[in-house]
């Protein structure tokens, strides 16, 4: 009955105001030149998308952008951001099974940090700013990110077949099988045995054994690249949900949201803060992989090599394109000149916290 009455009352909010998705009379918008993606639902499939909070079902829209137009499927994005005020999508587009999630605002450090990983050679999906319309009303600068699709991760690494699974462990390695908590992206079926796997062997191996396994089982280059980036950006958010675990007969650590991340006053630790990350870390040879890594891209001496100049031009790309979207007084977002300055000095200053 409270679930009840709470989900009429969330339903009248979204029908007389406009709070859920942010439909309402406001200034208008400095758009400027990023790309425009607009969302079409007739009433009832607007409807559709509201129980989505609750149902986690898709509801049918027509998806445009630029020259594109085709049918396409939209529900409200994910555990973490379903009961947020101003909501996240996910969109499938039916003609190529393309998906994307469009992210309410548009953070500048998961985009930096997507541009990062894919500079030093991992596949990370794009990332970038789009300003979202639904039926022509303005929502605002939103990060819209590629999902990982089966045939071009399985193209990348050379192999007809893999398995990607979105990792979560309530204990982080403890609650095996984690079919009941972790999500399986592909292929689309519920057997989770390869990531079990993974799991038994990285909590119950010895150290000598473990590093036997992983010589046959684990891509040690893949996993360094990873956790260079990963701890060099300080990121925070991955002992739970934030990394996908994909295997085409070895293992491999792929990234998803790195928003929080960057933070100077409350650096993560280093070489990885969760079961998977830990163990890979005790193999002496991705250790000095992630060690030659760290040197390469982020440490002093500067070389020909360093990463660190080429990421602040690429955050004042991103902070320009964002910051310029968006009116000032729009009332659901923020000035991104804070985060920027505080990226800025991240970068400036990360390197004397690494040993």
């Amino acid at each position: 009955m409270i679930y009840k009455r709470c989900f009429i009352f969330l339903l009248s909010l979204f029908f007389s105001c406009g709070d859920f998705l942010g439909f309402s009379s406001f200034p208008e918008p400095k758009y400027g030149s990023i790309d425009k993606v607009k969302l079409s639902l007739n009433n009832s499939n607007l409807t559709e998308l509201y129980e989505s909070v609750f149902e986690n079902n898709y509801a049918p829209c027509i998806f445009q952008s630029g020259n594109v137009r085709a049918d396409a499927l939209i529900k409200v994005r994910g555990l973490t951001s379903r009961f947020d005020r101003l909501k996240s999508f996910t969109i499938k587009i039916k003609k190529n099974d393309t998906k994307y999630t469009f992210e309410a605002g548009a953070t500048l450090t998961n985009q930096l940090a997507m541009y990062t990983y894919s500079k030093i050679g991992l596949p990370a999906p794009e990332t970038k700013a789009i300003n979202l319309f639904i039926n022509d009303e303005y929502l605002g600068c939103f990060n819209r990110i590629a999902m990982y699709r089966e045939k071009s991760i399985n193209s990348h690494y050379g192999t007809p077949s893999g398995e990607m699974y979105k990792a979560f462990f309530k204990k982080m390695g403890y609650d095996i099988p984690v079919q009941g908590m972790s999500e399986k992206k592909f292929p689309g079926d519920e057997n989770f045995r390869t990531f079990n796997l993974l799991l038994e062997k990285a909590l119950n191996l010895s150290s000598s054994e473990w590093i036997n396994w992983t010589a046959r089982y684990v891509d040690k280059d893949e996993i360094a690249k990873y956790m260079a980036v990963h701890d060099f950006l300080s990121v925070r958010d991955t002992s739970l949900t934030n990394f996908y675990i994909y295997s085409y007969g070895k293992y491999i650590i792929l990234p998803w949201d790195n928003e929080i991340s960057m933070n100077l006053d409350k650096p993560c630790e280093l070489k990885g803060h969760n079961m998977i990350t830990r163990r890979l870390m005790e193999d002496p040879e991705i250790k000095q992989k992630y060690d030659s890594l760290m040197e390469k891209y982020f440490l002093p001496p500067v070389g020909p090599d360093d990463l660190i100049n080429d990421l602040k031009t690429e955050t004042l790309r991103i902070f320009n394109e964002a910051d310029t979207a968006v009116s000032s007084n729009y009332k659901y977002f923020v000035d991104y000149s804070a985060e920027y300055n505080m990226m800025i000095d991240f970068l400036n200053n990360r390197a004397a916290q690494i040993p």
